[in-house]
């Protein structure tokens, strides 16, 4: 199959992702509500179109490890979802929460309390003949108008993370 005759969908570039303020509840636990705004920019409609998307937090030194969550969720694909047409977009939101025994810390760095958050996720979906793809994503929270990543401590129960610029970190697509 020809590149031009398929569904590619991705995140829209216009609406994309938007992200809360990050809240630190109970027991340290970092939590977001996002809204994802993916759009079929092929010429053929995708089907069974599925969107997921999670916070996640990790030591600065780890970020390899947000690339292969990052491939990990993006194998397989769905066997229902909705169907997109081309240039039409779909708006899902949804809650994330990552408890502090989530985090991803580096193991020989237990001493460094500098965290970084990620929106990961991946885009799911089959072309005509039933083919899977995949969209992956990630977007790193950055400080307003600098190439440098938004980073926090562990901070106090019923606390927000500044609230940065969610940048697109890494994408790729099959």
């Amino acid at each position: 199959m020809k590149s031009g005759s398929r569904p590619w969908v991705g995140i829209d570039p216009d609406n994309g992702l938007k992200v809360s303020e990050i809240k630190i509840g109970e027991k340290e636990a970092a939590s977001v509500t996002m809204t994802v705004t993916i759009k079929n920019f092929g010429s053929y409609p995708g089907r069974n179109v599925v969107a997921l998307a999670w916070l996640l937090v990790v030591h600065d030194s780890m970020y390899q490890s947000v690339v292969d969550r990052i491939h990990s969720s993006c194998s397989g694909g769905p066997s229902y979802g909705a169907a997109l047409f081309p240039g039409a977009t779909i708006t899902r939101e949804w809650d994330s929460r990552v408890s502090d025994q989530e985090k991803i810390r580096d193991p020989k760095g237990a001493d460094n309390p500098i965290f970084v958050a990620y929106i990961v996720g991946c885009i799911a979906y089959q072309d005509q003949s039933g083919s899977q793809h995949h969209t992956g994503f990630a977007y790193r929270d950055q400080l307003p108008g600098k190439n440098e990543a938004m980073t926090f401590a562990t901070l106090h129960v019923g606390r927000f993370v500044p609230n940065g610029e969610w940048i697109q970190w890494f994408s790729f697509v099959d």
